[in-house]
């Protein structure tokens, strides 16, 4: 090999080791910007794991500002995470069956008159009224926060999380009405379905509300200054069949404000 070709080769080799340096570098400016033309990197998905990036916020840590700013502070219909605590109103109760219907033995008999049961029921306060009756206030939840639990005989009937359709009307009239009704609630199993879980309460003289709006009513109810001869009901099983369904009824004698 002459010296010439062999000169040749070296500055080959020193052409070599500049480039790659120079890609080298690059990727390491690249991994460590957060900022590359006027892009902020750090806000592309899938680029927050690059090394240089460990104080960006994820939706794991949950921080940001006073005001809720962050990376996950965008609340959904599913979930009620974000809202002030102030705004959810969550009330226990207690009470007793008084009236049960159950031809097919769905609840195998662990329920009867005269057996107790607790639960709760949770609300927004400043949901928004959707009917346009002056007398009327009807307050629909779909957040998975919100609905009504019943725990009685063993069993648990409550909203459906996923699927919530949870009513709180409020009728001001010559007789007030207070009214809660779960529509999409949890099954018991695959064969049995929950229709309805509600409570309704009633005032004939028409002095518990002064008007239809749910800020306004008092928390919680002040049951003395109501009748209850609804109660609270809860429906189950086949769809308008009575020998596969059951029906219970319960007198609520006492009610809680938890938070």
């Amino acid at each position: 090999m002459t010296i010439k070709t062999c000169k040749g080769h070296f500055i080959l080799l020193i052409a070599l080791v500049l480039t790659a340096s120079w890609i080298l570098g690059s990727y390491s400016d690249l991994a460590y910007a957060q900022t590359i033309g006027g892009v902020d990197l750090s806000k592309i998905p899938g680029l927050q794991n690059l090394t240089g990036f460990n104080n960006v916020p994820t939706a794991d840590n949950g921080q940001g500002t006073e005001e809720g700013q962050g990376t996950n502070n965008v609340p959904t219909l599913d979930d009620a995470s974000n809202e002030p605590k102030s705004n959810q109103i969550m009330i226990s109760f207690t009470g007793t069956v008084t009236q049960m219907d159950d031809r097919s033995n769905l609840l195998y008999g662990n329920v009867k008159v005269g057996t107790p049961l607790t639960g709760e029921y949770t609300y927004r306060l400043p949901t928004k009224d959707t009917n346009t009756d002056q007398t009327v206030g009807d307050y629909p939840h779909d957040r998975k926060a919100f609905g009504i639990t019943v725990n009685v005989g063993g069993f648990v009937f409550k909203t459906d999380p996923k699927n919530v359709n949870f009513l709180v009307e409020l009728v001001n009239r010559d007789t007030d009405h207070y009214l809660l009704r779960s529509y999409n609630n949890l099954p018991l199993s695959d064969t049995i379905p929950i229709e309805h879980i509600s409570w309704q309460l009633d005032d004939e003289t028409g002095n518990a509300l002064s008007n239809d709006s749910l800020k306004s009513a008092p928390i919680p109810p002040i049951l003395q200054n109501w009748k209850d001869p609804y109660g609270l009901t809860i429906t189950g099983g086949a769809d308008r069949d009575p020998t596969q369904s059951f029906f219970v009824r319960a007198h609520i004698d006492s009610v809680n404000l938890i938070s």
